[in-house]
């Protein structure tokens, strides 16, 4: 989203197969062909794409919606940008730009990735959180680790309690 919430971009994944089209044919099925004529398709990169931009209304007035599929390794990825429909121009490069950056990953950028995952350490007797913080490397502060554990930031603990910690990890992919 933007930092005054009136647009954002999503990126997610939206069907299997290789063809930029599979999504934009199921929805022109369901509007009575009106959507198809309107599919631009295109390269982004190497990569099959297609693009429809579409007006709808919301709870917060008309909007623009920006819909692009790109084919990648058998799956078809969706990146939708939606904004104000009288604002759409001044969002309308951050979708393009958006668009246009989706890539393969390198195996360095993929090898940077990483990810925070809650764990459970045993505290020592009479450490404090913000000692078994510091001690375990946990990407939480003294005060998110406290409200995890519904403690006091001061708080003494014993030899052995378990304490939920945050700690940041290599992203390992899993094998299709």
């Amino acid at each position: 989203a933007t930092k005054d919430q009136s647009a954002l971009v999503l990126v997610q994944l939206a069907a299997e197969g290789n063809d930029p089209l599979i999504v934009p044919r199921a929805l022109d099925k369901k509007n009575k062909g009106k959507v198809l004529e309107k599919v631009e398709r295109f390269k982004v990169g190497k990569l099959p794409a297609a693009r429809i931009r579409v007006e709808t209304r919301t709870k917060q007035g008309p909007a623009a919606v920006d819909l692009t599929w790109i084919a990648y390794k058998g799956l078809v990825y969706q990146i939708a940008g939606v904004s104000p429909r009288d604002q759409y121009q001044e969002y309308h490069a951050l979708f393009d730009s958006t668009i246009q950056s989706f890539r393969p990953m390198t195996a360095s950028e993929r090898g940077s990735i990483q990810i925070t995952r809650m764990r459970i350490a045993k505290a020592r007797g009479g450490e404090t959180l913000g000692q078994l913080i510091s001690r375990t490397g946990s990407a939480w502060t003294v005060e998110q680790a406290a409200v995890a554990n519904s403690l006091q930031t001061s708080s003494r603990l014993q030899a052995g309690q378990l304490v939920k910690i945050a700690m940041r990890e290599r992203y390992v992919t899993s094998k299709r």
